[in-house]
């Protein structure tokens, strides 16, 4: 269990967290009284201190206690004591990954043990009264979609949908009847289809829903060969009037999925062999030409994935149709090239664990406005490109050094990271070109 879903428990005192590793998972919760006992501690713990031990961490003294925290793996170190811990401790345990919590002095302890470890392994009748919950919650959400079912379970659930295969079955079926009800008429709605690639395409946000399952209910054969094109248009409207096309170029010829995902439209080839990247390149072309008879032009650009078997194959086809549509430049159609560090970054933004590592390290980056995110990143990203050089990253921006200086002095501030680092560089560039190349409108897992 992550321990942000842990500390989301409402039978929990307030804790104040301090450091920012909310992503940790964790098995284990253990009280001890003196320092010496952090090291011999599980590395996937809460290690809560006793207000005797917790006293007796000033200065150094608790530099040193999140240093050996870090080294033992542990996931946070629960302080009791109002005061929120030093710079050099919260820098330490941020270079660490390790969640540094306070709290209140008036709170006991022990009791946070024993809520703890309730919220890491409820009771049998905890669990029916939440799996109670879910039913609950599913019947109310009528008309959601995939992601707000799932997000509809895991509040109720109190915990994520991957530690209860109850819930996420239930998520699964609920989800299965929208679909049933919307294809009465015999054909996947512009609804279905949506909730259908949120959970091919997306996937990590829709943590423990029986994807294969349900794709198999609804026709799809997810153990096939899968290629997706991604179209960019820009704008809802413009996404309308494309899948349309899209879905005129390729009727008649089976195994195709088309709808609508964020601004762009996504059509998957799915075959039982790998479907020829010339075929998909020529669908491309021919959507692209007929575009550009419309009354209407709609400037559209289309990238193309490779092909990949099973139902991890279509995130990860379409992870490099959106890396390459983000750098297609002035060109119409581009397909990817499977070499070099864009395969590197598509593999890993396949992946659950890879994108939330990626989105974690520009986490206070991102989170500002559209506009500023952008332009922080960019700016971070020339940087480390030109080596930590101000002229060369002014040069390359069209600013004055200066400027340079002063965004950096911002973006440093916010990250709170060492960019003389040389492992932490590293992570940030990766982390800037998988941001910038990510599909518009899309949110990181």
């Amino acid at each position: 269990m992550r321990l942000a879903d842990v500390l989301s428990s409402p039978s929990l005192p307030p804790l104040r967290l301090a450091g920012a590793a909310a992503t940790r998972d964790v098995g284990s919760v253990a009280l001890v009284d003196r320092s010496a006992e952090i090291a011999s501690q599980r590395a996937d713990a809460i290690v809560i201190l006793t207000r005797q031990a917790s006293s007796d961490l000033t200065g150094f003294r608790l530099d040193v206690a999140v240093r050996v925290a870090c080294d033992a793996g542990l996931a946070a170190l629960v302080l009791v004591g109002a005061a929120e811990p030093p710079s050099t401790a919260l820098r330490l345990a941020e270079r660490g990954g390790l969640a540094l919590l306070t709290l209140h002095p008036g709170a006991a302890p022990g009791a946070l043990l024993l809520q703890l470890d309730r919220a890491l392994h409820p009771d049998a009748e905890t669990i029916l009264a939440r799996l109670g919950d879910v039913v609950v919650a599913l019947d109310h959400h009528h008309e959601a979609t995939a992601l707000e079912l799932a997000a509809a379970a895991t509040i109720a659930l109190g915990a994520p949908l991957e530690s209860s295969s109850i819930a996420s079955r239930l998520v699964a079926d609920a989800v299965a009847r929208r679909e049933a009800h919307d294809r009465a008429d015999g054909e996947r709605s512009a609804r279905a289809v949506a909730r259908l690639l949120d959970l091919l395409l997306v996937g990590g946000p829709v943590p423990g829903v029986a994807t294969t399952e349900l794709a198999r209910r609804l026709g799809v054969a997810v153990d096939g060969s899968h290629r997706v094109i991604r179209f960019a248009c820009g704008t809802a409207e413009a996404a309308d009037r494309l899948v349309s096309i899209v879905q005129g170029v390729v009727r008649g010829e089976p195994g195709w999925l088309v709808g609508s995902v964020d601004l762009d439209v996504v059509a998957v080839r799915t075959a039982g062999a790998v479907s020829p990247v010339e075929h998909a390149t020529r669908v491309a072309e021919l959507v692209i030409e007929r575009v550009g008879a419309g009354e209407a032009p709609l400037g559209v650009r289309a990238g193309i994935g490779g092909a990949y078997g099973g139902p991890d194959g279509v995130r990860a086809s379409g992870a490099e149709a959106g890396l390459v549509l983000r750098g297609a430049g002035d060109r119409a159609v581009v397909v990817y090239d499977a070499t070099g560090i864009r395969r590197v970054l598509a593999e890993w933004s396949a992946t659950g664990s890879g994108a939330r590592t990626l989105a974690d390290a520009l986490a206070p980056l991102a989170a500002l406005d559209p506009v500023r995110a952008r332009t922080a990143i960019e700016t971070l990203q020339v940087y480390l490109d030109e080596r930590g050089s101000l002229v060369a990253a002014g040069r390359a921006l069209h600013l004055h050094p200066n400027a340079v200086a002063y965004r950096l002095a911002r973006i440093r501030e916010r990250l709170g990271s060492d960019l003389a680092d040389p492992d932490e560089r590293l992570m940030l560039q990766l982390a800037c070109r998988a941001w910038l190349a990510r599909p518009t409108g899309t949110v990181p897992p």
